[in-house]
C-alpha cells in the first residue's frame, strides 16, 4: 500500500493526537500524586518531540555520507566542554592563546 506524504502526515498527526490524550491521562493522575506542574509539562513537550519523526524517502534514496566515529566523538567531548563553560561563565573562555587569538579575531555579531 502506497501513502502520500500527505496521508503519512495526516496518520502522523492522528497517532500524536491519541497518543498525546493517553498521555495527558495519565500524567494528569500522576499529577494528584503531588508532581509538580512544570514537570508534567515537560514530559508532555518532550513526549511531543519523540513521537513526531517524518521521514522523506526521496532524501533515503541517496547515498548518505559516512561520519567517522572518532571525529564524532571528539566534537561532542568538544562540545559539552563548551556547553559547560557557557553555563557556568556565561562566555567562552579560551583554553590558550591560540583561541584567545581566534575568538578576538573573529567578527562579532554585534557589529
Amino acid at each position: 500500500m502506497n501513502f502520500s506524504i500527505e496521508d503519512t502526515i495526516y496518520y502522523l498527526k492522528n497517532d500524536l493526537a491519541e497518543s498525546l490524550e493517553r498521555n495527558f491521562v495519565g500524567l494528569a493522575k500522576k499529577k494528584d500524586r503531588g508532581r509538580d506542574d512544570r514537570d508534567i509539562h515537560r514530559q508532555m513537550i518532550l513526549h511531543q518531540i519523540s513521537n513526531v519523526i517524518i521521514v522523506c524517502r526521496f532524501a533515503l534514496e541517496r547515498d548518505i555520507p559516512e561520519e567517522n566515529f572518532d571525529d564524532f566523538v571528539v566534537v561532542m567531548k568538544v562540545f559539552k566542554k563548551k556547553m559547560k563553560q557557557l553555563h557556568k561563565y556565561n562566555f567562552e573562555i579560551p583554553q590558550d592563546i591560540h583561541q584567545a587569538i581566534r575568538m578576538i579575531e573573529r567578527p562579532s555579531d554585534f557589529d
